[in-house]
């Protein structure tokens, strides 16, 4: 009888669809023939079964997510890694990726943003405590089935170079500023990564962007993200302070685990739910008046979801109205009573010592920041343009000065990017930048100033 199609692997798995692949690996469906079901194949092509490294990662893959059965995660079924047989079978999730969502239908409602999200840091704080690390999160690891629950993809089982130069690019907007560094990938990793997915989920663009890996590298380095809420309109004003805190560069003012991560979005979500929110005030009243924003909406917050991935708008009734110009102004001082509750974890309690909140509008930023800083409080940096205050001063802030607040909370500031007659065209600095994708080692210079950084690939399923 002669077989039609590719040879069976491991004299097992009958090769089907391709569902995607990285550096090394090919992944896929495929029918176990032994138990007759339908698997997630990933296989290590030829060239990297001649890697010993390669083989280790494999190992450690299916060894520590096998170990997180029912923790949120893919079960693995069966491994083998040696020079003549290198695969993982697991767990196949019949749906698809949040990246296969975004990709097709644009950004999600945040509440479902928010749930998804809220999800993935309760599976991420399972493999932190069990001393493990996923080291992969991205839209494209979080698998949504058609019922329209989710799980992870598989563990990555250590650092592996960025053999392509594309794959160098995407996968460097997710990695940390010290993993770019050369730092390792560690649970603080995971942390920023799930900032910047979410980011990408409420927004459906990623915080830091450029023409290659250098320029993305560059942008982790020195730039703020756009708040989500100026980017999408209908992204509650609210989760500008979460997002900002999960991707803050200083690892002492960011979200510092997948635990607190986890218990901040879930009070994030509780916030969203009641009817008493509202979108952010301060760009409704801009839009009202026909003002220009330093970065137009990309898309709708609430986008319709794939049936494939079964990702619907959880019965929101669409999207959000504007509230009428005249009670503007009220709105801005509950909006920022509730960021403020958000940011700082609850603590205007008087649970703790109280500090004065100074005044800094109108202080250069990092004056801002040293004020703030001397008074046991800390800071959130939201850049906007602004046609009265020049370029790097402070012209907004919340709390107002003079508020009492617990010590080490944080104070949201504003800072001026300039007129909004800037354009994006303007530069003060050339920059020459260099990939060596064999060695996923990525040289900026910008000026006089130059960066190593290593950035640390991930793998699909």
């Amino acid at each position: 009888m002669t077989q039609d199609g590719p040879a069976p692997i491991a004299g097992r798995y009958e090769p089907g669809r391709r569902l995607g692949g990285g550096s090394g690996t090919e992944v896929g469906t495929a029918r176990d023939t032994h138990l007759d079901r339908t698997v997630a194949l990933k296989v290590l092509r030829p060239e990297a079964r001649a890697d010993a490294a390669a083989l280790e990662r494999l190992r450690r893959a299916a060894q520590e997510t096998g170990a997180l059965r029912g923790h949120g995660i893919v079960d693995v079924y069966d491994w083998e890694a040696d020079a003549d047989s290198a695969y993982l079978a697991m767990e196949f999730v019949d749906g698809g990726t949040l990246g296969d969502t975004l990709r097709s239908h644009g950004p999600l409602a945040p509440e479902r943003a928010l749930s998804l999200a809220t999800a993935t840091a309760g599976t991420l704080e399972q493999i932190h405590r069990a001393g493990s690390v996923h080291g992969g999160i991205t839209p494209d690891a979080v698998l949504i089935s058609r019922d329209g629950w989710s799980k992870l993809t598989t563990l990555r089982g250590g650092q592996a170079p960025a053999t392509d130069p594309e794959d160098a690019r995407l996968l460097a907007g997710y990695c940390s500023p010290e993993v770019l560094r050369g730092g390792p990938v560690d649970a603080s990793a995971d942390v920023w990564a799930l900032g910047v997915t979410l980011y990408e989920t409420l927004t459906g663009v990623r915080p830091f962007e450029g023409a290659d890996a250098a320029a993305i590298a560059a942008s982790v380095q020195r730039d703020v993200p756009v708040p989500p809420s100026q980017r999408v309109a209908g992204v509650p004003f609210v989760l500008d302070g979460v997002v900002l805190r999960l991707l803050s560069r200083d690892p002492a003012t960011r979200i510092a685990d997948a635990a607190t991560a986890r218990a901040e979005l879930a009070k994030a979500a509780a916030g969203i739910a009641a009817p008493a929110t509202v979108a952010n005030p301060v760009a409704a009243g801009a839009a009202a008046a026909g003002a220009t924003q330093a970065m137009p909406p990309v898309a709708s917050a609430t986008a319709a979801a794939p049936p494939v991935a079964a990702i619907v708008d959880d019965g929101d009734g669409g999207g959000r109205k504007w509230l009428v110009p005249t009670v503007i102004g009220l709105l801005v001082v509950v909006a920022a009573l509730v960021v403020f509750a958000l940011l700082s974890g609850g603590s205007n309690k008087k649970n703790g010592p109280q500090v004065t909140v100074p005044a800094v509008v109108g202080l250069r930023r990092q004056e801002a920041l040293t004020k703030l800083d001397n008074a046991g409080l800390s800071a959130t940096e939201v850049f906007e343009p602004n046609e009265n205050f020049g370029k790097d001063l402070v012209f907004a802030q919340a709390p107002a000065a003079g508020k009492k607040v617990s010590e080490n909370s944080v104070i949201v500031i504003k800072v001026s990017s300039g007129p909004t007659t800037t354009t994006s065209s303007s530069t003060t600095s050339t920059s020459t930048s260099s990939t060596t994708s064999s060695t996923s080692t990525t040289t900026t210079s910008t000026s006089t100033t130059t960066t190593t950084t290593t950035i640390a690939p991930t793998t699909t399923t």
